[in-house]
């Protein structure tokens, strides 16, 4: 101002888009107390997770002494997915469940037809919890963002944006006032993308609790 007094806001996400969703991502609150199979398919590599819909979330668990992860193992986290189409997308997920032990993790995941896949989740690395993401392509993980976050206790919004082939992540306590998390360049030919709940190598059990998955370009349903 006149006084030379500086004013500085959080990092806040500015989008253009305004044109038709091409993505076909269909918005979920999981109200339901059973999976809807005309969208939504559960994945269990390993065979030891469970799924409940409590009526109000999803509840998406693994547990202790096994490991269920996204890394140079490939895929052996549990995940709920949905077909989509291969086009820009903007989805936010809502977690409402705590990141406390080693290592506690539950995110996004956007896969092609192949193996190649992205990660972008929360989790707990002991000291901080950290938002992360990472590339598989031809079995081979990449690591594209880890930073902490000022999150500690849930709910974790999630916000990940595709535009061709870059992949730009937000996250927040309120699902109003959002924060930068990065960004990053990936080709993917994207056939699905959905939430997953994972543990590492192991160490602990983990149960990742899911509000709502939302197209932010398509109908929103109303949010609780």
């Amino acid at each position: 101002d006149g006084d030379g007094v500086v004013g500085m806001s959080k990092d806040l996400i500015f989008s253009t888009f305004g044109g038709q969703d091409l993505s076909g991502i269909v918005s979920d609150e999981f109200s339901a107390t059973q999976l809807d199979s005309a969208i939504w398919t559960f994945n269990d590599p390993v065979g030891d997770a469970v799924l409940t819909l409590t009526g109000t979330q999803l509840e998406l668990g693994v547990p202790a002494g096994t490991g269920h992860d996204i890394w140079t193992d490939g895929l052996t986290a549990p995940s709920v997915m949905q077909q989509v189409n291969d086009a820009d997308f903007d989805v936010t997920v809502k977690f409402d469940s705590a990141l406390t032990q080693r290592i506690q993790q539950q995110g996004v995941l956007v896969q092609a037809v192949t193996e190649n896949l992205i990660r972008i989740e929360f989790h707990f690395d002991g000291a901080d919890t950290k938002l992360f993401a990472a590339t598989l392509v031809g079995g081979v993980p990449t690591t594209r963002v880890s930073s902490p976050i000022n999150l500690a206790v849930p709910p974790y919004y999630l916000r990940v944006t595709r535009f061709d082939d870059e992949w730009s992540l937000a996250y927040s306590s309120d699902g109003v006032s959002w924060t930068s998390g990065g960004s990053f360049e990936q080709s993917l030919a994207v056939t699905s993308v959905g939430v997953f709940s994972a543990n590492g190598w192991g160490p602990v059990e983990h149960t990742a609790t899911v509000d709502y998955l939302i197209n932010n370009r398509g109908p929103i349903p109303a949010a609780d």
